[in-house]
């Protein structure tokens, strides 16, 4: 069995988020953010009921890139998904360093082609 890209839709479950029930040291409480930091034009909602030429408009408002800009990032960006694989083909082949608990490489590698036949989940985010 090959392994195939998928998305959360296609898990058996759905990831499940936590949210710690106090703020962490080193983060931002809301009064504590710079003034200079603009408030969004637009709720949530209004947003995801937004058409692709209306988000444009926000995101150029909100930005401080100039549209000349914003018409090559969003062409590079195109470019890039082209080669991104598509939900139900074959997973591409790669090799990941092992990382410990104290999220440091120990020197090991995996291949996703070595764990043909076993579930796996992956997660690609930053943890820095």
């Amino acid at each position: 069995m090959r392994a195939k890209v998928s998305r959360d839709a296609d898990l058996p479950c759905k990831p499940t988020a936590i949210y710690p029930t106090q703020t962490p040291k080193n983060s931002i409480r809301r009064e504590q953010m710079p003034s200079n930091i603009p408030v969004s034009p637009v709720t949530l909602e209004e947003y995801s009921a937004m058409d692709m030429a209306e988000r444009r408009k926000v995101w150029l408002q909100i930005s401080d890139i100039t549209e000349a800009e914003f018409e090559a990032h969003m062409a590079e960006e195109k470019a890039r998904e082209a080669i991104v694989p598509k939900v139900g083909s074959e997973a591409p082949d790669f090799v990941a360093d092992v990382l410990d608990r104290q999220r440091q490489r120990t020197g090991e590698k995996v291949q996703l082609s070595a764990l043909r036949g076993t579930p796996v989940g992956i997660i690609f985010g930053s943890y820095t």
